[in-house]
């Protein structure tokens, strides 16, 4: 394919995971004519710092950033995924490659989904007219989904809301977004969100790039005290705040019966 692919991911702990993790991105950056990789390390005791290095001496398109004590200065895990990955996007920023796309990937046991990755990755460029961003059709990450009709912070209703806000119908919310009954596809097969990720997200460099991580809950809350709020759910997921960052016009899509999983 004559385009330029970034890769972008985060690393912790992943020792176990991360050669398959590695193999699945080979296989992604295979398909394209250029691209680079990059991996924002922090705080692992395994074997991930080890295994990154190596890599990245292998393979001069690979940039590992590591970083220690990060849980210090960020004390909630989405505080910290919303520094690392804007990190990484700073970084590809100041690196001079820009490339017609960029990966998000997780990681994890996610990233082993060699096979899940190839196939949405070649439906959604056929059909990359219609979208700035491109997830697959969510399995099980309702933490990142976002719609007109699921619009809260997941954490904050399924936890908090009997407690704080006993007139909201709860249960009928989460079995609503559970079922993500307000999908429903256009003849592209493609579905408008306001967020979504499950594990891998594609975007056009140009929009990405304008985009802003932060793991705070701060927009998609119903808990207006804000003292209250920082006490009892501060966090947000960053892909939600990052795809309320892009604007109202963006074109964020599902790809309706692509499983990522």
């Amino acid at each position: 394919m004559n385009k330029k692919i970034a890769v972008l991911g985060c690393a912790r702990d992943i020792a176990r995971y991360l050669h398959n993790s590695m193999k699945t991105i080979k296989a992604i950056t295979d398909m394209f004519e250029d691209y680079r990789i990059y991996i924002y390390e922090n705080d692992s005791i395994d074997e991930t710092n080890k295994i990154l290095a190596e890599y990245q001496k292998n393979d001069s398109k690979i940039r590992v950033f590591s970083q220690r004590f990060l849980q210090q200065k960020y004390p909630y895990r989405t505080w910290r995924l919303g520094y690392v990955r804007g990190e990484l996007k700073d970084r590809l920023i100041e690196d001079n490659f820009t490339p017609d796309y960029v990966i998000v990937l997780d990681l994890d046991d996610v990233g082993q989904y060699l096979t899940s990755a190839k196939n949405f990755i070649n439906k959604a460029l056929k059909l990359e007219q219609y979208w700035d961003g491109i997830f697959p059709h969510p399995t099980y990450d309702m933490w990142a989904y976002r719609t007109k009709n699921c619009k809260y912070n997941y954490w904050e209703v399924k936890n908090h809301f009997s407690k704080y806000f006993p007139g909201f119908k709860k249960d009928k919310y989460l079995n609503f977004l559970g079922g993500r009954r307000d999908l429903v596809p256009d003849n592209n097969g493609l579905c408008k969100v306001i967020s979504s990720f499950n594990g891998i997200a594609i975007y056009k460099y140009n929009v990405y790039i304008k985009g802003q991580y932060s793991g705070v809950n701060n927009f998609f809350t119903m808990i207006k005290d804000v003292a209250l709020r920082s006490r009892i759910m501060p966090e947000e997921c960053e892909h939600v705040n990052f795809h309320r960052s892009l604007g109202e016009n963006s074109k964020l899509m599902i790809l309706y019966n692509c499983m990522y999983v």
